[in-house]
């Protein structure tokens, strides 16, 4: 079974299916931007990393214009069907990856639709001990303009990608500020959605596939998501 994201909103929807995604692996939740270029640069400069110091900015904005938004779903007041829910996924799926799963949530700050669903999230995860820094700065919701991008900076590495959460065919930038002189690049990066479909389908051995069939991974994002929904509706 290949699903849109997000799988599940909630533990309890999640642990009702649980022997059957732990003995079977066939739920495969449809992350597609794990397939493209830009994700594929990203990895390698993650395996190159030299400090186990760094600062990420993940910032995902989706235009919608009044009308348009009126005409959506994400109208609709429920959280379930929020940016939350809807954007947040992809942030939570990405510390999964990165194996950042203790980091906790601060600073957090919202805006609001005048019907009262919500508009913009910001907030920061802070990792701090005697061995690493880490901080991963996120700003997701939607306004006029799209942004999709990922900032990554630490002593050694310092580079954007955009789009980064991205599964259509396209063409993906990168710049890189360590350069002596500021250097971009263009690369164009096939379908993510077909390749993701593609190796799904055909049963091809793959790590990011096993990785999106994996409980631990949807029981992590459904927590941090809930735990996300829990601070939004303490600060209301």
């Amino acid at each position: 079974i290949y699903v849109e994201k997000p799988a599940f909103t909630s533990k309890e929807d999640l642990y009702s299916v649980e022997n059957f995604i732990s003995k079977n692996k066939s739920l495969t939740e449809g992350f597609m931007y794990r397939f493209n270029s830009g994700f594929n640069y990203f990895q390698k400069k993650i395996e190159m990393i030299k400090s186990t110091d760094y600062e990420i900015n993940l910032i995902f904005i989706l235009p919608l214009p009044k009308d348009n938004f009126i005409r959506s779903f994400r109208s609709e007041k429920s959280l379930k069907n929020s940016i939350i829910y809807d954007i947040g996924t992809y942030i939570f799926d990405l510390l999964w990856i990165l194996r950042l799963t203790n980091l906790k949530i601060q600073n957090l700050d919202k805006k609001k639709f005048d019907n009262g669903t919500l508009k913009r999230i910001t907030f920061f995860l802070c990792s701090h001990d005697q061995n690493s820094f880490k901080k991963i700065y996120v700003d997701i919701g939607y306004a006029n303009t799209y942004r999709n991008e990922i900032h990554f900076e630490s002593k050694h590495q310092n580079y954007s990608i955009t789009p980064f959460f991205w599964g259509r065919h396209g063409k993906i930038n990168i710049i890189n500020f360590k350069e002596k002189s500021l250097k971009k690049v263009e690369m164009e990066t096939k379908s993510a959605l077909k390749v993701s479909l593609y190796k799904w389908f055909n049963g091809i051995e793959d790590k990011m596939i096993s990785d999106l069939q994996c409980f631990k991974r949807y029981d992590f994002i459904v927590s941090q998501l809930e735990n996300l929904e829990r601070k939004i509706l303490n600060n209301v």
